[in-house]
């Protein structure tokens, strides 16, 4: 189970601090969570564990995030008017 706590708008997920979280996504075989989140970043969780797998940054809000159809990559849009593709 992954540890979830409220402090604020701020959260502490698996003791990684991380905005509000204003997306979610799967990827296909629901092992990986991708969180697109008020603090600028993106990041990519075990489902399993709920350890931390990869982070990336943009300069304002991460708004949506989503997995390709194949979870090898992820798409972030951000507040700042950019969209961008990572490697998972």
């Amino acid at each position: 189970m992954t540890d979830l706590r409220f402090m604020g708008d701020w959260r502490l997920i698996s003791g990684v601090a991380v905005g509000l979280v204003l997306a979610a996504a799967f990827n296909a075989d629901g092992s990986r969570i991708l969180s697109a989140s008020t603090d600028g970043s993106a990041r990519v969780w075990d489902a399993r564990t709920g350890e931390l797998l990869t982070s990336v940054t943009h300069r304002d809000a991460v708004v949506g995030a989503v997995f390709d159809g194949e979870g090898d990559r992820f798409v972030t849009a951000s507040s700042d008017g950019s969209a961008r593709v990572w490697s998972s």
